[in-house]
């Protein structure tokens, strides 16, 4: 068995002009089980590149699973009793219709799979039948929100922000910086990025390969502010037999999707939609995310198996071609 980790990035490259947010004030952290990147321009941008690499760890401690004292450890520790989680409660309240839009596919409760197959860990493996049976049923769950409580119905399931986290952590960063003012700003975790605010010369984004973060797929030019994530089955996956298994799973079969896409790039009005849509977009596939993506505003870059890019329109105008390897349809 070979274990292969790959983080997607999206790197920003930014369009320096003579005027007065150009120059930036750059902090590089750690959190969310990811390389975090801030740089700030205007004025505070010391402070503010500061203040947003703690919200991003604040949020965190709020949502993430294996934070004893966050709000989702908390529901998890629950046995199915209601618990007081209002940032949970919020997340989980815009989160539901996408999930309900891929069926079910796309699940918040899928803890105990990810667990099981330990993809983007040295113990990740192939389960048995059985063991994956076991665990979808312990994942199967509905999730009740009533104001600021949150419950869920199977006390054996285990609620997981994983897929979406990121780009929450975006938005609050967003908030944090219209609040102190700042002139512009990109923020990256991990896959999800901020651009913020309005600079000169404009933000330009660009898209990892597939397979190969250092490598350049294409761009995508922002004049203001703009929520981008990816998805896909290159960013984490082990491979035995020679068979690759990735990190997204199909949450009605228990085994990573299977799918013509190898990734999924979404820009949406906020970062975590963004992040939940992109996730859910690999799982419908490109024909049947279009009617998601519209219900949402928002827009996608979709690049298949076959090195085919396919770009919806609200995109077509800001989106360059970099990788000849691939062929924009």
């Amino acid at each position: 068995m070979k274990l292969r980790i790959l983080t997607v990035i999206l790197s920003v490259c930014l369009a320096f002009c003579s005027c007065g947010n150009t120059s930036g004030y750059r902090l590089d952290g750690f959190a969310m089980n990811t390389m975090v990147s801030v740089t700030v321009y205007g004025k505070e941008s010391e402070n503010n590149a500061s203040a947003a690499l703690r919200e991003i760890t604040a949020t965190e401690n709020k949502i993430s699973w294996n934070v004893k004292s966050s709000e989702t450890a908390k529901i998890n520790a629950a046995g199915g009793n209601e618990i007081f989680a209002p940032t949970a409660a919020e997340l989980i309240g815009e989160l539901l219709p996408v999930c309900k839009a891929t069926d079910g596919r796309y699940s918040l409760t899928l803890r105990e799979l990810c667990d099981l197959w330990g993809i983007g860990t040295e113990k990740a493996d192939l389960p048995s039948e059985v063991d994956i049976s076991a665990a979808l049923k312990k994942c199967d769950c509905e999730i009740f929100v009533s104001g600021d409580n949150v419950t869920l119905s199977n006390p054996s399931a285990a609620l997981d922000f994983g897929s979406v986290g990121k780009g929450y952590a975006c938005d609050k960063v967003y908030d944090l910086l219209k609040s102190n003012g700042a002139d512009a700003a990109v923020v990256s975790v991990g896959g999800s990025i901020l651009c913020f605010g309005q600079k000169n010369g404009g933000f330009t984004v660009d898209i990892a390969t597939p397979g190969n973060i250092n490598n350049s797929l294409g761009s995508l030019k922002f004049d203001t502010t703009a929520f981008i994530s990816t998805s896909g089955s290159e960013e984490r996956f082990f491979e035995k037999d020679g068979k690759k298994y990735h990190h997204i799973f199909d949450a009605k079969t228990g085994y990573p999707l299977i799918s013509e896409l190898k990734s999924v790039t979404v820009v949406a009005k906020s970062g975590a939609m963004s992040d939940a849509l992109s996730t859910a977009c690999f799982i419908l596939g490109k024909e049947k995310s279009t009617e998601l993506l519209k219900s949402y505003g928002a827009d996608a870059v979709f690049v298949t198996s076959k090195n085919e890019i396919f770009v919806t329109d609200g995109l077509s105008d800001k989106f360059t071609l970099i990788n000849n390897d691939y062929v924009l349809k």
